[in-house]
């Protein structure tokens, strides 16, 4: 999958994405449905996904402001 860059930052001057996987197109987010965090680029394949059942996915973009 691929995305289009985040707009902004915010303050920050940089920022990584995070990729979420669920089972219905209204799941929310968490840590235990993260499959990948830190990511830097604009793309991710998903390699553990299942082959058997429909997936939803939402990438976060999240600012490095402390």
């Amino acid at each position: 999958m691929s995305w289009d860059r985040a707009v902004s930052w915010g303050t920050g001057a940089s920022g990584t994405y995070s990729v979420y996987r669920g089972e219905s197109p209204s799941f929310t987010p968490s840590a235990g449905n993260r499959i990948a965090s830190g990511l830097t680029t604009l793309s991710y394949n998903d390699t553990t996904a299942p082959a058997d059942r429909a997936l939803w996915y939402i990438v976060q973009a999240e600012s490095n402001e402390t």
